[in-house]
């Protein structure tokens, strides 16, 4: 006859430590599932908020080229509201008929970024045309 094992004499206590490492590994598939729901909700949150700042950029530039694509401007302030904030451009000449634009947005969840932009105006033409974008801040 073969020797049996010392703990497996009593049968009823054979199976208690399977059954802690499958529990053990279901608790922590699902806490980590729970945490990558949470972590989601926050980078969808965040990718939200991005929209509405670009969004607000692209509202407030194209509103600022329609009033002044034609006229002559100097240095100064704008402000536009918008559904989802509100944008605040400060433009300054730096060459003829190019224009540095200071873009201070804020959107209706708080968020404030900046962004400096170069602006031409074209008097000839109404389509004004972007050179560049220099510079992308974000602080919350």
């Amino acid at each position: 006859m073969k020797k049996q094992l010392s703990f497996m004499n009593n049968g009823a206590g054979f199976f208690f430590p399977y059954v802690l490492l499958v529990t053990a590994v279901v608790f922590i598939f699902i806490t980590a599932t729970i945490t990558m729901y949470a972590s989601d909700g926050k980078i969808t949150e965040k990718h939200m908020e991005q929209v509405k700042i670009e969004t607000l950029f692209q509202m407030a530039h194209a509103k600022f080229s329609e009033e002044n694509e034609t006229k002559k401007i100097d240095s100064g302030e704008t402000y536009y509201a918008f559904p989802y904030g509100i944008v605040e451009i400060t433009y300054a000449p730096s060459d003829e008929n190019r224009y540095e634009l200071y873009f201070n947005i804020t959107t209706d969840k708080n968020a404030v970024y900046s962004i400096t932009h170069t602006w031409q105006q074209d008097p000839n033409n109404k389509d004004s045309k972007v050179i560049n974008v220099n510079n992308y801040q974000q602080s919350r």
